[in-house]
This record gives structure tokens, sequence and C-alpha cells, in this order.
């Protein structure tokens, strides 16, 4: 059985091809070994390796607000059915639920892991948490309802990040790219692959990633900066790199069954997330063409 997260095949123009995400605004971090980054819908979480700590950050990178965890080696974070979800890479790895009102930890998962932990997120009712496998970064998969786990190898994905429904990755690995590119990924029954056509360059090495709803905020390690990244391509159905009338048309004739989409057309037009291609996409693409 394989679960396609997003399925990148030729859009009327070509997308088989990486472009490069340009960093449009960025502040220091708040914290000496920046490494996770959540999203609340409002403000931006910051994890730190070493302090044990989490600060809630504004766009300009003031500090609202932190909390302590007792444990260090704070990693991937994300938020999900209203709390914080945390990794931490000391002893056998854990995975904590936060209750970021009351700063108290409302859950504690051992990810039973020897190794050294990455990122973090939710899809599909499922976690993602992936780890440093030795040969290259994999992933298990977590049932947190029944306490199952599951495997996933072989796609080397570090940071993790759900965009519109589709699980992304910072892609790790070995070499002089690992950690300077994101992907989408593919989940199957048992492994996960990359899709290399959606692939979007960096110009640093990357730890952390979340997403606003419009863009990707990176952590870049090395600086110690959080960097926010243009727009993708939501909008851009027919793959020609603009948003014009042409990719309202492919829109409309999606909505209107009169063509049949690929699984990335319908990702591409379905602006507001909610899985389908109908008249408000149509407009949120028109409105992005007017400006």
């Amino acid at each position: 059985m394989k679960y396609t997260l997003v399925c990148v095949l030729p859009i009327l123009c070509s997308l088989a091809h990486s472009d490069t995400l340009t960093v449009i605004e960025e502040f220091q971090a708040p914290c000496p070994r920046p490494w996770g980054l959540a999203w609340d819908g409002t403000h931006i979480w910051v994890s730190d390796d070493s302090l044990g700590r989490i600060s809630m950050v504004d766009n300009a990178g003031t500090c609202i607000d932190s909390m302590e965890i007792s444990v260090g080696n704070l990693r991937g974070m994300t938020f999900y059915q209203n709390s914080l979800w945390v990794i931490s890479s000391t002893g056998s790895g854990f995975l904590f639920q936060i209750d970021t009102d009351n700063k108290t930890i409302i859950d504690t998962v051992d990810i039973q892991r020897c190794c050294p932990l990455w990122g973090v997120s939710f899809w599909n009712s499922k976690c993602y948490i992936s780890y440093d496998g030795g040969y290259g970064s994999c992933m298990y998969e977590f049932d947190l309802m029944n306490g199952t786990r599951k495997k996933l190898c072989c796609a080397h994905p570090g940071a993790l990040t759900t965009i519109r429904d589709v699980l992304w990755c910072v892609r790790m690995g070995r070499g002089d790219g690992a950690g300077r590119y994101v992907m989408p990924l593919t989940i199957e029954d048992e492994w996960s692959d990359e899709e290399w056509e959606l692939r979007h360059d960096l110009g640093f090495f990357a730890m952390g990633i979340t997403y606003d709803g419009h863009h990707i905020w990176l952590c870049d390690r090395n600086a110690g900066k959080i960097k926010k990244m243009e727009k993708m391509g939501a909008g851009d159905v027919n793959g020609d790199g603009i948003i014009d009338i042409l990719d309202a048309v492919v829109a409309i004739n999606i909505m209107l069954g009169t063509i049949e989409p690929t699984p990335d057309q319908v990702w591409l037009a379905d602006m507001n997330g909610d899985g389908g291609v109908d008249i408000l996409d149509v407009v949120e693409i028109i409105e992005e063409i007017l400006g």
C-alpha cells in the first residue's frame, strides 16, 4: 500500500528542475544553539540544543516568552492539536507534548533510539520523527493512539514540517548538499522516498523548518539566525514560473472536471489547503494575479 503525499510530474510546462529560495527577512536567534522551529499561528517558537530552552518570538525576532525543559538536546518541534511537540536527543530520545500556556509537559514518549534525532511533524494523525541512521538520516512513523511505530528509511530527511497537508523535509544524508535544500516526501508502506523535481535549493545549512501558511522559515544554525523565505509556487498551476490568467484557467477546468489533473496540479491549485479545488481557490489565484 502506498500513501503519496505529493507526486511531482510534468505540468504543462515541466517542473523538472530545482530553484533557489530567497531569504526575504532574517533575525538573530534568541539562543546560542538554535535548532527546531514551530509556528503556533501567530508566533515562532525556537528550541535550543544546549540550554533546554524553548523561546517564543515575534516576526522581528523579539523574544516574548520562554520556558525550560528539564532535559537538553532539544531539536525538532511542531504544533499539533493545540500542543507543542518537541523531541530531545538525550539518552534514548524523547518526544514531549507541552502545554505552552501553563508551561507544563503533558506527556512523554520514549523514542528508544540511541542515535541523534533531527525533526518531528504530524501527517494523517501520525507522528514522523527523523534520526541519524549512521549512513544517512532515516525516519520513524509513530501511531501514538496504539503505541506502534514503523521504520522508514532512505529519504534522508532532517528537519520536518507539513506544508498544505504535505510532509516536507530539509534533505540531509551525506555530501555537500546535505541540509541545503528542501523537498516534499512520498510515504510508502515500508519506506519514504524523495521527489527531486520540486526541490528548492538553499544558500545555507538549515537545521530547523516551519511554515506559517505563506512562507517557510528556516533555522540557519551556523549563522545563529532565523530566516523567512520567499513564497513557494502555490498558484502556479501550469508550472511556468509565474502566476497569471493561464493558471486561473487551469484551476477552473480542474474545478469543473473538464480535465484530469495530476496530483501536483491539484496541490498547486489548492490555495487554501483543504484538499480540493473549488471557486475559493480560483478567487485566491485571481487575487494573487491582481496583487
